[in-house]
């Protein structure tokens, strides 16, 4: 009876953060920036907790195998078995981007703590990369826990204001993060302005469906042109079945037991709100990557 009543007091919980609070813009900013510090407050706490994403496998199992072959090969001695599906996501992009990273400078915008900069960094060609995030307490952590890997650096910055000169940066990258931000247009103009002409937009988050044209009039609209766009929906939900009870074990360790119920929708655990909405096509996953018209 107590479960229920929880389970219940919970939904009406979402239901006011969702519905109510988080259309606020103002209220968006200050919430995240206050979680996302929050979850880094403690900088030798949990240094293996290195990504914040839903992660990506292979339907096929055939080309899970491949997948899984390839992915091997690459440098990931800075994190556990625990944080692979979630690195599978930055591999995945990586892996499906139709040009090269070679001598590029890249900028990861919302970059968290750093897991998913990292593993490009140490795996890929690159001239540099920089991991911008809007959460002090990330920036702290990153500049701890990975200050020795090549090439790498992190600085605070506004998704909405980016600290970067115009036209200095050939390949811009936003992992499962725009979602947050109170003004996403003012960041596809910000992200325009840094992109160097022909480079590389990389973006991959979710979305209800019936938005995503509004989102690619967007991209057009900013001077970005669609160069590929997959829906990977069902790969994250892979990867959420794969992983659900590694995160459950996670929130058990990291989190105190009242936050619970919220880090579990927060992760999307299997059967959680956010699950559920990817199984029933309420939200869907997609990665794009577009250009700046040259």
């Amino acid at each position: 009876m107590l479960k229920k009543a929880n389970e219940f007091l919970w939904k009406i919980f979402v239901f006011i953060f969702e519905m109510i609070l988080l259309p606020l813009p103002f209220f968006q900013k200050v919430w995240w920036k206050f979680w996302y510090n929050w979850l880094s407050k403690d900088k030798d706490r949990e240094k293996d907790f290195l990504f914040m994403n839903y992660g990506h496998h292979e339907i096929d199992a055939v080309e899970e195998k491949k997948r899984e072959e390839s992915y091997l090969k690459k440098k990931r001695s800075f994190f556990t078995t625990d944080n692979s599906a979630m690195a599978r996501l930055y591999f995945y992009l990586c892996e499906e981007f139709p040009s090269s990273f070679e001598g590029k400078n890249i900028v990861e915008v919302g970059s968290g703590r750093g897991g998913g900069a990292r593993f490009i960094s140490e795996n890929y060609p690159l001239r540099s990369f920089i991991g911008l995030d809007l959460s002090s307490k990330s920036i702290e952590f990153c500049n701890d826990v990975h200050e020795n890997a090549p090439h790498l650096s992190f600085k605070k910055g506004d998704a909405e204001n980016l600290p970067l000169p115009n036209a200095s940066v050939d390949i811009v990258l936003n992992v499962e993060s725009s979602h947050c931000y109170p003004h996403f247009e003012k960041f596809i103009e910000e992200v325009t302005r840094v992109l160097k002409k022909g480079g590389h937009f990389i973006f991959a988050d979710f979305r209800p469906p019936e938005k995503t044209h509004e989102l690619e009039e967007l991209f057009l609209k900013k001077g970005l042109k669609l160069v590929s766009k997959n829906d990977i929906t069902k790969n994250v939900l892979m990867a959420l079945d794969y992983d659900s009870d590694q995160r459950v074990s996670f929130i058990k360790r990291f989190t105190p037991k009242f936050m619970f119920p919220v880090m579990k929708i927060f992760s999307g655990v299997k059967g959680t709100l956010i699950y559920k909405k990817f199984q029933d096509k309420d939200l869907c996953y997609f990665y794009y990557v577009l250009s700046k018209d040259s």
